[in-house]
């Protein structure tokens, strides 16, 4: 721990070379940047291309009427929306996970 090596140094030389090495811990840490899609981001596209998916199909089904396929499309974008939200709400991989198995076995 750099600022147990602070607390320890006995000279600024060792003061300084703790603050470096803290410095160098810092900076050695991967955080998620714009490049990478976070867990949430992947589970919430996966949710949308399922929904899409699903409505397409519901869109070329020439056995329903207009109707039927208004009403189906609205059930597939509010369980998507849900799913959607889950996601949001989730605070660990694990939970994001579970809402995205979720969502994805309603759409």
């Amino acid at each position: 721990m750099p600022k147990a090596a602070i607390d320890r140094a006995g000279s600024n030389g060792d003061v300084n070379n703790a603050v470096n090495q803290g410095k160098a811990a810092i900076q050695a840490i991967k955080a998620l940047d714009d490049s990478q899609p976070s867990a949430k981001d992947t589970a919430k596209a996966a949710i949308q291309n399922a929904a899409d998916a699903k409505k397409a199909a519901i869109t070329a089904n020439n056995a329903l009427t207009q109707e039927e396929k208004a009403a189906a499309i609205k059930q597939v974008e509010d369980e998507a929306a849900k799913a959607q939200a889950a996601v949001d709400a989730s605070r660990s991989k694990a939970d994001v996970d579970r809402a995205k198995d979720q969502g994805l076995q309603k759409n």
